[in-house]
């Protein structure tokens, strides 16, 4: 019976001792100040008796989305040892995901470690990726609005073209070539700024795919499979 009793307890003993070595090793990972991981931007404010760590997803640091991604975890620090006080239905998940991407950044060299410490909000792997979906429904909004405005116009310049011919000819009031003549400049001003706007659309679009090309390779997420979705 007491050989049976001796498993259990060890069990517990190591996912004790394994949970407090993830803590402080988090913990130290940001070492009271700021820091970052692939999908992380990281906080730690440390007391006497009690550390503070702040969690904000990366790819939403410096948008309005930013505080609806604040994650507070409280540690009651005592003899170098972390209890979690607060915060405790959203650490677990945290935790394992934090040490899976420790473990990753670990491997790294130093310098990759500094280049991924280094990534701003603007020009982060995670930004370029989530980015690009939403331009991307964004430019296909745009480019059937201007396929509709393109048709339409087409039928248009027909009208504009006999309204046209009939006010020169002295056949048509001129009140109402005015209201021709606007209708027809204002679907051409439309057109006009539609174009523009796809073509500003599909530089930005270029742009975020070269950033995430470039940052695939800089930060070395290409030689580790978990990370390869990107």
């Amino acid at each position: 019976m007491k050989k049976l009793m001796i498993l259990p307890i060890m069990l517990l003993i190591i996912n004790i001792v394994s949970g407090q070595n993830s803590t402080a090793r988090i913990l130290e990972y940001v070492n009271c100040g700021y820091a970052k991981t692939f999908t992380y931007r990281l906080e730690a404010k440390c007391h006497e008796n009690e550390t503070v760590l702040y969690r904000w997803l990366l790819k939403d640091f410096g948008t309005p989305a930013e505080n609806a991604t604040l994650h507070t975890f409280y540690f009651a620090t005592t003899n170098d040892k972390y209890e979690l006080t607060k915060g405790r239905s959203l650490w677990k998940e945290f935790e394992k995901k934090m040490i899976a991407e420790l473990d990753s950044i670990k491997q790294f060299d130093a310098e990759r470690q500094e280049i991924l410490m280094g990534l701003s909000q603007t020009d982060s792997l995670h930004n370029a990726v989530n980015r690009l979906p939403g331009l991307q429904k964004r430019r296909d909004s745009f480019w059937k609005a201007r396929k509709a405005k393109k048709d339409t116009f087409k039928e248009y310049e027909i009208t504009y073209a006999t309204a046209k011919e009939s006010y020169e000819e002295g056949d048509l009031l001129p009140s109402k070539w005015d209201t021709v003549e606007e209708t027809y400049l204002a679907m051409k001003e439309e057109l006009g700024f539609l174009k523009t706007e796809l073509k500003k659309m599909n530089a930005k679009i270029t742009k975020y795919r070269e950033d995430v090309a470039r940052l695939k390779k800089e930060t070395g997420l290409l030689q580790y499979k978990s990370y390869r979705e990107f």
